[in-house]
């Protein structure tokens, strides 16, 4: 997996300050509770809490901008990955970005505040959040489309960088699914209990009222735990933040940590069925002709004479017989006993030797009983196949399955 672009660790670690700051936030809001004397009436008790209210909703208004906003770069960077990549993180444009829509969305959020319209707030949240997670499945679609397309050595880096925008998305989607689901869960008792405030922050309820206090304990605490969930849900789904989390885990145990250089990755072009069967017949080729190798040579060093019961003769190379009779096989008539190897051998001279014998047996007979020479079936005697045998003909099956697989 490739490293991320500068413009997305930007854009994730914007989205991360925003959820601590929110965080942060729910626990003044907690310790301000404990801290008062009685249970909260409303929204302005005391008035501090309409300004933290005010930037918490804040956050997370901006929270689920910026998710659209890393939706949108994994499909950017989509598009022209080579060039896209070499570029570095674009100031010019993010950080104007950042701080306008930060103050265009606290400005929206501070007067739907003093509104009291929390019915407008809901809307617009979820259909952000819809659109996001619609952008994003187009980003994956897109970026696996575009993955199998660009083939050759020379869009290998391109394949490179869109393989992790696709991999970034998809790793996104289930946390936009999730944040969705839990915002929808969490907004609809909001909006049956207390769907918008009167002038002096009270809460307004369509059916039946509930107290202020339990209502925002109830919120706040739900909110608190979805978001834990999604950004815990999201480093364990995230194959390069998983560790980091891991190693942030054990150094806070203090486990001691070392990094090892791990292997190069390696950007293997998609191989069709043939190359698959071809590449494996290499392999069964290569480890056939090592079988082959390393058995001529056990058998030279092994063999140093003739086979039992033959003696040995001056004219005939103790080398003729070593190694060469791996598959041979021997055919002939019991009269004319010829082999298939090398002549001259000494397995050759064993057979003439066992063909002799059993000629001058039949030709004795017995006493008065006529001797008659039936000619016989041929025979066949199988040297035993050794290991570098069997790996030439299983190279031989795997070749003709290529062959048939291909054609």
């Amino acid at each position: 997996m490739t490293r991320l672009h500068v413009n997305c660790k930007f854009l994730l670690n914007s989205w991360s300050i925003c959820y601590i700051t929110m965080f942060t936030l729910h626990i003044v809001m907690f310790a301000l509770n404990f801290s008062m004397d009685g249970l909260p009436k409303n929204k302005a008790d005391p008035p501090i809490r309409i300004s933290l209210y005010t930037i918490i909703i804040g956050m997370q208004l901006i929270t689920t901008i910026y998710e659209l906003c890393i939706a949108t770069e994994r499909l950017i960077s989509s598009i022209r990955p080579k060039q896209y990549y070499a570029r570095a993180l674009d100031r010019k444009y993010l950080y104007p970005a950042t701080f306008a829509i930060a103050g265009c969305l606290m400005i929206c959020q501070y007067y739907m505040t003093e509104g009291g319209n929390h019915t407008l707030f809901s809307v617009i949240v979820l259909s952000l959040d819809l659109f996001t997670i619609s952008v994003n499945e187009f980003a994956i679609k897109y970026g696996t489309r575009r993955f199998e397309r660009m083939q050759g050595k020379t869009t290998l880096n391109g394949r490179y960088q869109v393989k992790e925008s696709s991999q970034l998305a998809k790793a996104m989607q289930p946390v936009y699914i999730c944040s969705f689901t839990l915002k929808l869960i969490l907004f609809a008792p909001v909006l049956v209990f207390c769907y918008e405030t009167n002038e002096e922050y009270d809460c307004v309820s369509r059916w039946f009222y509930i107290p202020f206090a339990y209502m925002e304990l109830a919120y706040f605490g739900t909110l608190t735990a979805a978001s834990v969930f999604v950004i815990a849900y999201f480093i364990r789904i995230h194959p390069r933040l998983r560790r980091r989390a891991e190693k942030l885990y054990q150094m806070i145990r203090g486990i001691p940590v070392t990094d090892e250089p791990s292997e190069p990755f390696v950007m293997q072009e998609r191989a069709s069925e043939g190359d698959i069967y071809f590449e494996k017949l290499a392999r069964v080729w290569d480890e056939g002709l090592k079988g082959v190798n390393s058995g001529v040579n056990a058998s030279t060093t092994g063999v140093t004479g003739h086979p039992p019961g033959v003696p040995s003769h001056p004219s005939t190379p103790h080398t003729a017989a070593t190694g060469q009779f791996d598959s041979a096989t021997v055919t002939g008539h019991p009269h004319t006993a010829t082999a298939t190897g090398h002549p001259q051998t000494a397995a050759t001279r064993n057979l003439h030797t066992a063909a002799g014998s059993e000629h001058a047996h039949k030709a004795t007979g017995a006493p008065g009983i006529p001797v008659t020479h039936e000619p016989s079936e041929p025979f066949v005697v199988q040297v035993r196949a050794d290991e570098g045998d069997e790996k030439l003909k299983k190279l031989k099956r795997v070749w003709d399955e290529g062959l048939r697989r291909v054609t």
